[in-house]
């Protein structure tokens, strides 16, 4: 099970408090690499959605013209291969200059002669969001994880579950805490550390799905031995070595337990509500 800290008595207080670290770090950049791409770059992602999404949505098996809900959308990068594929998209985020320039990424992507969903993006606290909507995917990427105590971050995973429709799926994407370069990656700020994170496992995901009475619980191991290329100071020849090993590992699929489980990067936890 991944580490766990600062317990608190005031679950949706501590779960802001997460988002407002957000919205200092990301008023000026962060999440916007999207927003470089070139018309051809913007036509593929809209063509073809991204690994993680290949692996998302052969399981969860949406119908036509789904409404999908993103936690967090940051510069909408998620919600826009979603509706590529034909899908409805809310997204909300605490920042508004992230939405400000995800704004910006929607529009160009809409002018794409590809575009065959819809996008709406919502400023505002999550834990805040109101609607009678219910959705057939809730999802986050790389959110929830930063929340750091127990109890507000099953508020924010609940609040996703109240948003689904009954058979509607739950997704969550969030850092490995178990591979081997963990805590050095931690200590040295590699890979764009800058708000604190709690180190999960397969376990503690499925713990969190089951507590919240959530049905088919996996973990995929994602991007297995990718943090062998996070080091800034490698040189070229292991920077070589460590890209091939990497982008060999990506062929191999199985469920998130032993070695698949402790050398992947980033796990994909997916389950049903009843």
């Amino acid at each position: 099970m991944g580490s766990v800290v600062h317990m608190s008595d005031e679950p949706v207080d501590a779960g802001r408090a997460a988002a407002t670290a957000w919205v200092g770090e990301l008023k000026q950049h962060g999440y916007d690499h999207a927003q470089q791409l070139s018309r051809v770059e913007i036509d593929r992602l809209l063509r073809r959605p991204s690994r993680t999404w290949r692996r998302i949505l052969p399981r969860v098996r949406l119908p036509e013209r789904a409404e999908v809900f993103e936690a967090g959308c940051g510069g909408a990068v998620q919600l826009v291969q979603l509706a590529g594929q034909g899908y409805r998209g809310v997204g909300i985020d605490v920042s508004p200059e992230v939405l400000e320039r995800a704004r910006a990424f929607v529009a160009a992507a809409q002018a794409s002669p590809l575009w065959d969903g819809n996008v709406e993006l919502v400023q505002g606290d999550f834990m805040d969001y109101c609607s009678d909507r219910r959705f057939d995917l809730v999802f986050h990427f790389g959110v929830v994880e930063h929340i750091l105590d127990p109890q507000p971050r099953l508020a924010f995973l609940r609040h996703m579950v109240e948003l689904a429709r009954s058979g509607g799926w739950i997704v969550s994407v969030v850092p490995s805490g178990t591979h081997p370069l963990r805590q050095e990656q931690r200590r040295k700020g590699w890979g764009g550390y800058v708000v604190p994170e709690i180190d999960y496992s397969p376990s503690l995901m499925l713990e969190e799905f089951r507590s919240l009475g959530l049905v088919g619980g996996v973990v995929l191991p994602h991007n297995l031995f990718g943090y062998l290329t996070v080091p800034p100071d490698l040189g070229r020849i292991s920077r070589t070595w460590r890209r091939v090993a990497y982008l060999a590992a990506q062929a191999i699929h199985g469920p998130a337990a032993g070695v698949l489980g402790r050398h992947a990067y980033s796990l994909i936890g997916i389950a049903r509500k009843p």
